[in-house]
């Protein structure tokens, strides 16, 4: 089984209830087994500041299957939650599911890069990973989670809303 760690964001509707949508969805797929997952953050938006606040968190299962049909079946959850395609970047959006790292593999592919690029950059996914796994140092790193998330400045910017949502 592959360990991977996921990021689940919302900044539309019910942004509580879409998360714990996404992630009963994620349980229920036959090939993952649920381990763990983070508080639940309330973020500002970080690159369109014009858009509602982001509820997120990262959780960590295990799974047999390769990155990209993992890649599949989340892009499958957020189409089925109501997640609608757009060629647009940082927009408003019912759910995000991003494959941080799967089970600390380097992957260079047009469909995913692994690990995740933006990761050295977002307290919204630094702060929630560190709840569940903050000596986690990825593959192309010298640094663990909680090291990374220190080198941000943008703490204030994360607002811990929930313990426990599931």
């Amino acid at each position: 089984m592959n360990k991977v760690f996921l990021s689940i964001g919302s900044n539309e509707g019910n942004r509580l209830e879409l998360l714990r949508s996404a992630i009963r969805n994620i349980k229920n797929l036959a090939f993952v087994e649920y381990l763990n997952h983070s508080f639940v953050y309330e973020t500002r938006p970080m690159y369109n500041m014009n858009q509602p606040y982001f509820l997120n968190m990262v959780i960590e299962i295990q799974t047999s299957i390769k990155p990209l049909e993992l890649l599949d079946a989340t892009q499958g959850i957020e189409r089925k939650i109501g997640r609608k395609k757009t060629y647009l970047k940082n927009q408003s959006r019912v759910i995000d599911i991003d494959i941080l790292d799967y089970d600390n593999r380097i992957l260079n592919d047009e469909q995913l890069i692994l690990p995740h690029p933006g990761i050295i950059e977002r307290m919204f996914v630094l702060k929630p990973w560190s709840d569940i796994n903050p000596e986690y140092i990825l593959p192309n790193m010298e640094k663990s989670i909680f090291e990374l998330m220190s080198d941000i400045k943008l703490e204030a910017n994360v607002i811990k809303l929930y313990t426990k949502i599931i």
